[in-house]
């Protein structure tokens, strides 16, 4: 009867309510029976719609699409800032929220779009939890300690990573100002402070050092850089240094200390470190390997090598015994010269390796042995081999010998290798050039940057050409050859006219690669 239908729908309306078994069968029949109407309804209503004049449809249709343009424009969300979408888009997700520097406008302005949302974002301590103090305003240091008191404690009991920068000024008050990020922001907040980035003049890089580990109980990250002044180890022999002595829980530390060379006093505990990074003092070919040893579980080494002169007069014994580095993914050398560079890295084992970088003022020796004795095993899994030693190619004749041996053979294992920059005195012969081209080498390849021989620019732009229509071709998936996106070609000459080259030029430009050639007039 209608009553009960009336009472059945009723019933129905509760998204809770969940249907007998009879009630099913009734709803499903009901369900067909609508269903039915439907579709005898469309059919009349398509045959009265085909005899209305075209132009009204053609109308209306324009007219909805301007209601949904307009709605579009009048949309809340149009009038916010992309960067405030970006943070709130951010703390909607799980994983955790990583601010980079330079980003504390959008976090102050996500309060002053309305008492609502300041409300909420007051109360998010994930926004608040990357904070970044940069100098005081020499006008009101008053203010602005607690303004950053203020922030910090935005952060609530969330883990902090803490940046903070101080420029090189001669204003008393700055230098003043510099000690109370450790004792107004740091140690007031030291419980939670798990990544420090410091850039600091060194009187406050020591006092920082010498606060005791137990200050920083979860600090992972440690990042400290002064450039403004080298380490005065006589007026500091009597300085403990103390924040990495144990119980410290550090994973990751960067030190960038000129002049600081005594690493044996920072009691590091290299056994845990993933992540280490020196830019100091030269350090010695030993005190690396030791370094190396010690670190059992890590991922990232950075090192500034000295350079060791009683190396050049004789190779060095290759029958040490090697250091196995099975987590090593990423490697740099910064060099003062070639020499012992072929101490460093003979007894290691690289396995696994995806990042070898080395940066050197002067001419690499027994690179090509290099190639084949210490990174042959790295090769496989290889995705960035990036190599240059000199800062001056023009200095070197455009007529320096060439090499005799075919180079790519040191590359033919190298089936994942993205970027590659090789700006020593070694150049590709015509036969790796067309290796290159055919996809038989380095079929990865995405970036090169390369030193050029003046009469081998035309060579080397038609293997790209080459290599560019190879990789459009169907019939070589991506994943096989791979498109090179960026070169970057010095040539070992200045002022080399284009020539013929200059129509390769064009046309790679033209599809889209990004070619720069130094040293054409």
């Amino acid at each position: 009867t209608a009553t009960s239908d009336d009472h059945l729908e009723q019933q129905i309306e509760d998204a809770s309510y969940i249907p007998s078994e009879e009630e099913v069968k009734e709803l499903s029949s009901r369900l067909s029976a609508a269903n039915a109407i439907v579709l005898r309804l469309e059919a009349e209503l398509r045959l009265i719609m085909a005899e209305v004049p075209r132009h009204l449809v053609d109308e209306r249709r324009k007219a909805l699409d301007r209601i949904a343009l307009y709605r579009r424009a009048l949309a809340p969300q149009k009038r916010i800032p992309v960067e405030i979408l970006r943070i709130v888009i951010g703390l909607s997700t799980p994983q955790p929220l990583t601010l980079s520097p330079g980003t504390d406008e959008p976090r102050l302005l996500i309060t002053q779009v309305c008492a609502r949302w300041r409300a909420v974002a007051l109360e998010t301590p994930e926004l608040w939890s990357d904070v970044i103090l940069g100098a005081v305003r020499v006008n009101n240091p008053l203010r602005d300690r607690e303004m950053a008191k203020e922030w910090l404690a935005r952060g609530k009991h969330y883990l902090l990573t803490l940046r903070t920068w101080v420029p090189n000024t001669g204003y008393l008050i700055g230098w003043k100002w510099v000690l109370d990020p450790i004792k107004d922001a740091i140690l007031p907040c030291a419980t939670r402070l798990k990544s420090v980035i410091l850039t600091l003049p060194y009187p406050q890089v020591v006092e920082i050092l010498c606060l005791p580990s137990s200050t920083l109980p979860v600090l992972e990250d440690f990042d400290i850089t002064t450039g403004y002044r080298t380490w005065d180890h006589g007026s500091e022999q009597d300085k403990k240094l103390t924040l990495f002595q144990s119980p410290c829980v550090l994973r990751r530390i960067k030190l960038e200390i000129p002049g600081y060379h005594d690493l044996q006093m920072l009691s590091l505990p290299w056994s845990q470190l993933t992540s280490v990074q020196l830019f100091t003092n030269p350090v010695p070919v030993d005190t690396a390997l030791m370094i190396l040893q010690s670190c059992s579980i890590l991922e990232r080494f950075s090192v500034r090598l000295e350079e060791n002169a009683a190396i050049n007069e004789q190779r060095p014994d290759h029958t040490t015994s090697h250091v196995s580095l099975p987590h090593l993914r990423f490697i740099k050398l910064v060099l003062s010269g070639a020499a012992g560079l072929e101490n460093f890295l003979m007894p290691l084992s690289l396995r696994g390796l995806n990042n070898f970088e080395v940066q050197c003022p002067k001419p690499l020796e027994w690179l090509p042995h290099l190639y084949l004795s210490v990174l042959e095993e790295s090769f496989p899994t290889l995705e960035r081999f990036w190599i240059e030693d000199t800062p001056d190619l023009y200095s070197w004749q455009a007529n320096s010998p060439r090499p005799e041996q075919d180079v790519g053979i040191f590359f033919e294992k190298a089936t994942r290798l993205k970027e590659i920059c090789l700006l020593p005195t070694i150049l590709f012969p015509q036969i790796t050039l067309d290796k290159l081209a055919a996809g038989k080498l380095i079929p990865a390849i995405e970036f090169l940057q390369l030193a050029v021989h003046p009469d081998q620019i035309e060579a080397v732009l038609l293997m790209l050409e080459e290599r560019h229509m190879l990789a459009n071709l169907s019939r070589f998936p991506r994943n096989q050859v791979s498109r090179i996106l960026s070169v970057n070609l010095i040539c070992l000459k200045a002022g080399v006219k284009p020539g013929k080259a200059a129509q390769c030029l064009q046309n790679l430009r033209k599809n889209g690669m990004a070619v720069e050639i130094r040293g054409f007039t």
